[in-house]
């Protein structure tokens, strides 16, 4: 029994319409257009290179989600039982003294804008806990930004970020949203 190939059990419009397209690029490229380049929207000032590693490492305090991690969280609304602000009562006072502090943390990306490039992410401590894994426990998470709103690559490899840390409960409509943030310089994707 002879099996027919894709190209012969296509409808002949469906050809029409794949020439079409060819067609219609060949004249958009002789017309001066060129492919969209999702590069454009990286800041390459933001991935640290080999050779600059060393400067970043100086000047930045090296964390671990170990320590960020170390203590049970518990959200002041829940010990209170009513709407709260901002409040540092459970966070130990050694990790709310990294607040404004230049650091570096290793994790994992998970992108919460993507337009060629990352301006936002989550840097999780468990690869488990990004995308479509675990739910991730606020100890065990920094919100980054990237410093004046430049663009990252994503990577699903593990990174370094190097920035401004920020520490302290922050809450939207009465929800808690993070506890630690970070104003990201750059990062370092050379593991």
């Amino acid at each position: 029994m002879k099996t027919k190939t894709a190209a012969q059990s296509r409808p002949l419009w469906a050809d029409a319409l794949i020439a079409l397209a060819i067609v219609a690029g060949i004249v958009w490229w002789l017309a001066g257009g060129s492919a969209p380049s999702y590069d454009a929207a990286v800041d390459y000032s933001t991935i640290v290179r080999e050779e600059r590693l060393r400067d970043y490492q100086t000047n930045h305090r090296r964390l671990s989600f170990r320590e960020l991690a170390a203590f049970e969280y518990v959200e002041p609304a829940r010990l209170a039982g009513i709407p709260t602000t901002t409040s540092f009562s459970t966070i130990p006072k050694d990790i709310r003294d990294l607040h404004g502090k230049r650091v570096s943390v290793d994790g994992f990306m998970m992108p919460l804008d993507y337009d060629g490039g990352v301006r936002t992410f989550v840097l999780n401590a468990s690869y488990d806990m990004c995308q479509f894994g675990a739910p991730s426990i606020p100890n065990q998470r920094i919100d980054v930004t990237m410093a004046g709103g430049r663009r990252t690559v994503f990577v699903h490899t593990p990174i370094r970020v190097f920035g401004v840390m920020e520490v302290g409960e922050e809450f939207d409509n009465g929800q808690l949203v993070s506890i630690y943030r970070m104003k990201a310089d750059a990062i370092y994707v050379g593991y």
